[in-house]
């Protein structure tokens, strides 16, 4: 057998005769008598010596030092001995194969195994054993240096426990685990890696660590060597290849061993990083879309005041603050007349020419519906501003927008203000939003500068909302009504119901509020109690007479419309053929494939639909055929023109339109009458109903039970709230 297998080390060290020395010493048990006593500075230097020195001759120890006392032995007891029986049983197979393999003559051994202890136990030892020689040079011997090795014997059995363990764990962990020797260089890769990152461990570790590690995942520096710190250590995640190319994430935990070495190990965790970045992708849009316009992708309502109040808190240090409040104009009849989508496209259009006009430095967000804000900022003075404006409503009046192929006409109106010092974002807009509604009431396609009268306008508006507000909260708004009758005998037919405002100082007409009723998105609140009231009277009307209630296409386009007159109709137990719908020519233009479907449910149980204000609006005769219209009323102004031209064109055509009445079989009712020669004028052109002052102005139910209390929003089922509704101003 080799003397490496046997774990004998073999070195080419030929032995010193120290014979004369180790004569020397004192009349000792240990020691010959016969050796000389004058080395005994050598023999305390030896005694003196951590490990043990044994000299053989034979095969039997015939001296030995002192420090054999450690192993429970004196130097008397080990004298005599046979040094076989020093070493264990199942280890004196090495002392037989070094003397087999070596050459006595020159060469030491280097020999581990277990000595026997002065107490029949045994010690792990490493043994360094050279010939001796004599005087003569011949050997006679041999000298033994042991050391007790058994703490690292022990240290080393447990590393190899440990390794084994170690190996064990990493073969069937679920994790791949790479280990580096000292050097850092990768030696061995557990078999998880074919399952888990689909490469052999041979091929693993044969090519450059960073190869197999993602660009993006490796530092800046330059890659030397397979230095664990320089590459793994990069980041606790990254990718790493995949056998089949694709990059695959990984977590890693990284230990340092006993004998220096570093193992790491790498857990696939790819199916859970994207996961995370799903997550994060999702929470990352959902931050973009609260603060950004999904259509125009600007900044939404929200972002946008947001932005504003920042830059006015900032405005005493980065200068003056301007506002620009856009608003498409007629956009309603694009987006309800033609589609939706158009409407979109126009919408997203007018984003794009505003940010093109715009500079980097100016801010636009997008309201809401067709409302747009510029944010300026650091702008000198109120001509910078308008000259701005100016330049967007330019830009959009010049740019081509086509519906369904064909192009249409697109303005918008602006309102333009420079904010104060003190002004927060919500009062800025308030600003704005007042001079917007000057520059569409004043026509369109223009924009206006806030100054105090139109501050001043907006404050009454403001205020006028507020009573309002508490007049609906206090009960203060009623149904008044107005008698409609027959021109020949002036015997009443039927009433209008008209909203009056009944306050502490007198009662308000109509004209007063309805319009900042409708401003204010209060009118449905509004409109729902004309209803409610109105139909409540029906019950205490004679069955040949009616109840007018009007409605705007706002009103009837709301999903909860139709129900809610059906509901006040069975709750009051009414005849919904009492019961009729009044809608002006311009609201008829704006009612969609809903509202229409509205009004034949309601038509279909016998409620009546009158086109009121008849004559002046923008609706064709062929609107007549193309809803349920029950009915006409003239408008007002017929009447009043007739008056000054009895015999002329306005009497043709008041004549003409009675005609187109009757033959169509619907109701006519001349509105507006207030003078006998009107009434006189108009039956005899062969009107038969009339409505005006002179038969007399809308007052209360004077019928029992009294008019009931004003029923609250809140005890009304309604999906939508936000429709208006328009009432006759009489």
């Amino acid at each position: 057998m080799h003397l490496r297998a046997l774990g004998i080390r073999r070195r080419g060290l030929r032995g010193r005769d120290v014979t004369d020395r180790m004569t020397n010493s004192h009349a000792s048990a240990s020691m010959p008598p016969e050796h000389p006593t004058d080395d005994r500075p050598f023999e305390r230097l030896v005694n003196n010596c951590r490990d043990l020195v044994v000299w053989v001759r034979d095969g039997v120890v015939i001296w030995a030092s002192s420090a054999c006392e450690q192993f429970g032995w004196s130097p008397t007891e080990l004298v005599g001995l046979r040094a076989i029986e020093l070493v264990h049983r199942d280890d004196r197979y090495l002392s037989q194969a070094a003397k087999e393999s070596r050459d006595i003559e020159s060469e030491a051994i280097r020999l581990r195994f277990r000595f026997t202890t002065g107490s029949g136990g045994y010690r792990w030892v490493e043994a360094h054993t050279s010939p001796h020689t004599n005087e003569h040079g011949e050997v006679d011997g041999t000298v033994s240096v042991i050391r007790d090795v058994s703490a690292q014997v022990a240290t080393e059995a447990e590393l190899r426990q440990s390794e084994r363990e170690f190996k064990l764990l990493a073969e069937n962990a679920a994790d791949v685990v790479i280990r580096f020797d000292e050097q850092h260089v990768r030696r061995w890769v557990s078999a998880s890696v074919r399952d888990l990152l689909g490469w052999d461990p041979e091929s693993f570790l044969a090519l450059p660590l960073n190869s197999l590690i993602h660009p993006d995942d490796q530092p800046n520096e330059h890659f030397g060597g397979e230095l664990p710190s320089d590459l793994i250590d990069t980041a606790p995640e990254f990718r790493i290849k995949h056998g089949d190319g694709r990059w695959v994430w990984v977590s890693r935990k990284s230990r340092t061993l006993i004998d220096g070495s570093h193992i790491e190990a790498l857990r696939c965790i790819n199916d859970e990083v994207m996961a995370r970045q799903l997550a994060e992708s999702a929470i990352a849009d959902l931050s973009y879309r609260a603060h950004h316009d999904a259509l125009t992708g600007l900044m939404n309502r929200d972002a946008a005041i947001e932005y504003l109040a920042h830059a006015l808190a900032a405005q005493p240090r980065h200068g003056e603050v301007g506002v620009l409040l856009i608003d498409v104009d007629r956009f309603k009849e694009v987006n309800d007349g033609v589609s939706h989508s158009v409407g979109d496209d126009i919408l997203a259009r007018v984003a794009g020419i505003l940010r093109s006009a715009l500079s980097e430095r100016d801010s636009v967000g997008r309201l809401g519906g067709d409302e747009f804000v510029v944010i300026l900022e650091s702008v000198e003075g109120s001509a910078e501003l308008v000259e701005c404006a100016r330049r967007l409503v330019e830009s959009i009046s010049a740019a081509t927008f086509f519906a369904q192929a064909q192009p249409v006409s697109v303005t918008a109106s602006i309102g333009v203000v420079a904010a104060e010092l003190d002004q927060h974002a919500h009062s800025v807009l308030s600003d704005a939003d007042a001079a917007l509604r000057e520059a569409k009431q004043t026509g369109g396609n223009r924009w206006v500068l806030a100054d105090e009268s139109i501050r001043s306008a907006a404050a009454h508006r403001l205020g006028l909302n507020r009573r309002i507000r508490s007049g609906l909260d206090g009960g203060q708004f009623h149904a008044w009504y107005q008698p409609i009758v027959d021109l020949a005998d002036r015997k009443i037919l039927g009433y209008e119901a008209l909203a009056r405002w009944i306050t502490p100082d007198g009662v308000v007409a109509a004209s007063e509020f309805i319009a900042a009723a409708e401003d204010s998105g209060m009118i449905t609140e509004l409109g729902n109690l004309v209803i409610a009231e109105s139909i409540a009277r029906i019950p205490f009307l004679p069955a040949h007479q009616t109840m007018c209630i009007n409605a705007s296409a706002s009103q009837l386009g709301n999903a909860a419309f139709g129900p809610y007159v059906l509901e006040q109709l069975r709750a009051t137990d009414a005849t919904p053929a009492q019961l009729v719908i009044e809608i002006t020519e311009h609201s008829l233009l704006e009612l969609d494939d809903q509202a229409q479907a509205g009004l034949t449910a309601l038509t279909d149980l016998g409620v009546g639909i009158y086109i009121d204000d008849f004559g002046t609006g923008y609706s064709s005769l062929a609107t007549l055929l193309d809803y349920p219209v029950t009915g006409l009323k003239l408008d007002r102004d017929f009447a009043q023109r007739l008056a000054k031209d009895p015999t002329g064109p306005t009497s043709h055509l008041v004549s003409g339109l009675l005609d187109l009445t009757e033959r169509l079989s619907l109701r006519g009712i001349a509105e507006g009458i207030e003078t006998a020669q009107q009434e006189q004028l108009l039956r005899s052109l062969g009107w038969h109903c009339g409505q005006g002052w002179l038969f007399g102005a809308a007052e209360p139910p004077s019928m029992k039970p009294p008019v009931p209390a004003m029923r609250r929003h809140v005890e009304i089922d309604l999906s939508d709230r936000s429709s208006s509704a328009s009432h006759s101003v009489d």
